[in-house]
């Protein structure tokens, strides 16, 4: 899953009015740059869920094996074992 992590405000949030410094400095909204990574993240996430709701979560969607717990931990949203990775 590709890092979404980004600086956060002291008070939790980004600033006034949901806008503040930017990493390069500026001020201004929202980086869109980082909008197709932030989307497909989320993408993964709503993916995972549905799988969870459908007692698949955990298996690989190729061949149906159990995934790894070191992999789930690592990245919950894993959707194939090794071999089909």
């Amino acid at each position: 899953m590709p890092d979404v992590s980004g600086p956060v405000a002291e008070d939790g949030g980004m600033g006034a009015g949901g806008q503040g410094p930017q990493e390069d400095g500026s001020e201004g909204g929202l980086d869109m740059e980082r909008l197709p990574v932030v989307e497909a993240a989320l993408a993964d996430v709503e993916h995972a869920m549905a799988r969870l709701d459908a007692g698949t979560w955990g298996t690989c969607e190729h061949c149906g094996a159990p995934l790894d717990q070191a992999l789930l931990v690592e990245r919950p949203a894993a959707r194939a074992c090794p071999v089909h990775a």
